[in-house]
């Protein structure tokens, strides 16, 4: 619902979109404001809501997003959180968690080469710090027998991107 068009005020939107295979959204495109989406693999279900609301100081926000897709058998992965500045894509707030009860299993699905055995966990808080920058919090990265987790900043500014991290592991 929008209580003005004009002013965008009042804007509570709700958007759910789900599938059986998110494999099957490769290329899809609403010209013009969504591109061709890339070549995304076939990694089972999906399900993905977004609100949009009012926000603070008049902007328009996605107060809440969440996005799941996988299976638990196979690779899984969820994000959700909120962008308070929709229309600058600013203040991003995302709380990551992908997992894999199989490693291997979950490479293959990705076509990609040769991975530890055993199973996958990641998660961890992105935010948005600034324009090109964010930070990482409570980043877990658990994989073949190994582990690794800390806390990040990354930079996308300048000429070359650079990365800050603490990163520990209880190996």
């Amino acid at each position: 619902a929008i209580r003005d068009v004009a002013g965008l005020k009042g804007v509570q939107i709700k958007i759910t979109a789900f599938g059986e295979q998110i494999g099957a959204l490769s290329g899809f495109a609403a010209q013009p404001v969504l591109t061709p989406l890339p070549p995304i693999p076939a990694m089972g279900p999906f399900l993905a809501s977004v609100t949009i609301a009012d926000g603070a100081g008049d902007k328009l926000a996605v107060s809440y997003f969440d996005f799941n897709m996988g299976r638990e058998d196979q690779l899984r992965a969820l994000l959700r959180g909120d962008i308070p500045d929709l229309l600058e894509i600013r203040g991003l707030t995302a709380y990551v968690t992908i997992t894999a009860r199989d490693l291997p299993t979950a490479a293959k699905q990705l076509n990609l080469g040769p991975v530890p055995e055993g199973p996958l966990m990641l998660y961890g808080k992105v935010e948005d710090t600034g324009p090109a920058r964010y930070k990482v919090e409570g980043l877990r990265f658990e994989a073949g027998g190994s582990d690794i987790g800390g806390d990040a900043t990354l930079s996308l500014a300048g000429k070359q991107p650079s990365v800050e991290a603490d990163l520990s592991s209880s190996m």
